[in-house]
């Protein structure tokens, strides 16, 4: 008997398109099997205000990201009215920001058998560490369909005694890691753009630019000819996700980086679009216009031009997920010649595992991991004191916690990436204030980090309804926003600032999230507003 999934799907008043019970059950259908989750599920059409819930969790999303889909079917709608992507599109994008939502606490037995045989504290304790491994795999797009490797690889280590979860995490990782990042074009679009640039090998150009700007090694590039794209749209894929598919520029158009008010006055028509790597307004104009737009000063991008705007941003967004063993292990060899006391550690004290999930999380908030041997060498000296940081001040490199939450406390990343934050405070400051001496900011309210302060409050994350609250209050402040203004980050305690990303990531995912610690000392605050409740 498989455990069964509750979903219910609520009004959403973004749209006003007609969805059926048996388009949905497809929908959930091929995400199970895409995941490789085995389980049954019941889909209840409710008029509650939450658009979709997953065993009565609210699953969060971007306003952008029914702006992105929205865009896209209505290009298909034109071309041809039957197609019916919308909810597909809508739904499955939604379920892959939080895909471990889809796997229940009941089929963690069909992944670690022990579990059946097994009770008591030590059954409790194991089964809580290994759905968060196969949590994190989910949520790193990561398919557990090849159940039989995932069981040999964990009775490994479930052998050894203390089991080592780090390892455990990051062999599977990197066993059931996709080999390649894909890319899909209509076969004739795909011919277009390369002789449009004279087949330039451009792919390689990014690539080394990207590892400049991020520091991380992505996985060789395939390309994929997909003839039941529209003829000029392309996306990608990593792992097991699948990216919504991008409409790119046709052979007599070119983007401009300004919009299409300010290329008026120079005598220039277009329309408006955005600009798929940052996001800023731009416009779609004829080709026989480009010089023109050149000679005003303007940046002009091509369709390969485009293209690779949308996959650079793709990467930034996602190639976290290529972040495993073996970026550390490339390295160490060339790192005990020239750094040889930090390599000496990392495989002293064991530290490997948890050092790749730690640059995992950096690369996740656009952090640079190229400068390896500095960030090791923080991992290496991470360390904590026993303080009160939401009361007191701390004029102190280690990371405030209390007596409870030390034990084991090196062995999370969760809690060296506040260190290694905190000691590349100058790269981060840097990339907040673009360079600038001020940063503007939001502060949290004192009842908010209460709130999320696990130490407080007792609790790890907030509930749901909490969470709601307080991403309604990020959006009170947010409105308030002038058009094209920079979006300011939120300031808060060491202790706080991962509790309040991971509550606002998915509704805001621009909004940064940095603790007091990560600001250079010369750097000037402006707080604009106080997040707070009504």
């Amino acid at each position: 008997m498989y455990p069964v999934l509750k979903i219910q799907i609520g009004t959403y008043n973004s749209t006003k398109k007609e969805i059926s019970k048996d388009e949905l059950d497809t929908i959930i259908w091929d995400m199970l099997y895409t995941l490789g989750v085995t389980t049954a599920f019941e889909i209840t059409l409710t008029d509650k205000i939450d658009f979709l819930t997953v065993n009565e969790h609210r699953c969060e999303f971007p306003a952008s990201l029914v702006d992105e889909v929205t865009a896209y079917t209505l290009y298909l709608d034109k071309l041809n009215p039957e197609t019916g992507k919308y909810w597909e599109l809508l739904i499955s994008n939604i379920l892959w920001l939080q895909p471990q939502v889809l796997f229940p606490d009941e089929c963690l037995t069909g992944y670690l058998p022990v579990l059946n045989s097994s009770s008591g504290e030590d059954h409790n304790e194991i089964k809580t560490l290994y759905k968060e491994i196969i949590a994190e795999l989910l949520s790193l797009k990561i398919s557990i369909a090849d159940n039989s490797r995932i069981i040999e690889i964990s009775n490994k280590y479930l052998r050894s005694s203390p089991i080592e979860w780090n390892d455990l995490r990051e062999e599977l990782i990197e066993a059931l890691s996709g080999p390649e990042i894909a890319v899909f074009f209509h076969p004739d679009y795909f011919e277009h753009i390369i002789k449009a640039r004279g087949r330039e090998n451009l792919f390689e150009l990014m690539r080394d630019g990207l590892f400049y700007e991020t520091g991380i090694k992505y996985p060789p590039f395939r390309l994929y000819f997909d003839k039941q794209l529209p003829l000029n749209a392309f996306y990608f894929k990593i792992n097991s996700f699948t990216s919504i598919p991008c409409v790119g520029l046709l052979e007599n158009e070119v983007l401009v980086n300004d919009t299409p008010d300010r290329l008026s006055l120079i005598g220039i028509a277009g329309r408006a679009a955005i600009n798929p790597a940052n996001g800023n307004k731009c416009t779609i104009i004829e080709s026989l216009n480009k010089k023109s737009a050149e000679n005003a000063r303007f940046t002009t991008w091509d369709s390969f031009g485009y293209f690779i705007l949308g996959f650079s941003s793709f990467l930034r967004k996602y190639g976290y997920s290529c972040v495993d063993k073996k970026l550390i292990v490339q390295n160490l060899k060339t790192l005990k010649l020239t750094f040889p006391k930090v390599g000496e550690c990392i495989e002293k004290f064991n530290l490997l595992a948890v050092s790749v999930k730690t640059l995992r999380l950096l690369a996740k908030d656009g952090i640079s991991i190229r400068n390896l041997q500095f960030i090791l060498q923080a991992i290496v000296d991470s360390d904590y004191i026993i303080a009160n940081g939401h009361t007191h001040i701390i004029f102190e490199e280690r990371i405030p916690v209390r007596q409870s939450e030390k034990t084991g406390w090196k062995s999370k990343a969760e809690n060296i990436v506040e260190f290694v934050r905190a000691r590349l405070k100058k790269s981060i400051s840097y990339k907040y204030t673009s360079g600038q001496s001020t940063l503007i900011v939001y502060l949290l309210d004192p009842d908010i980090e209460i709130m999320i302060d696990p130490a407080i409050s007792g609790r790890e994350n907030p509930d749901d309804e909490n969470c709601k609250k307080i991403n309604e209050a990020v959006q009170n402040e947010i409105v308030n926003l002038p058009p094209a203004s920079q979006v300011p980050v939120i300031l808060t305690t060491v202790n706080v600032r991962p509790h309040i990303k991971k509550i606002i990531e998915f509704n805001y995912p621009q909004i940064a999230v940095l603790s007091y610690h990560e600001l250079s000392p010369e750097m000037n605050i402006q707080p604009i507003a106080r997040i707070s409740f009504p």
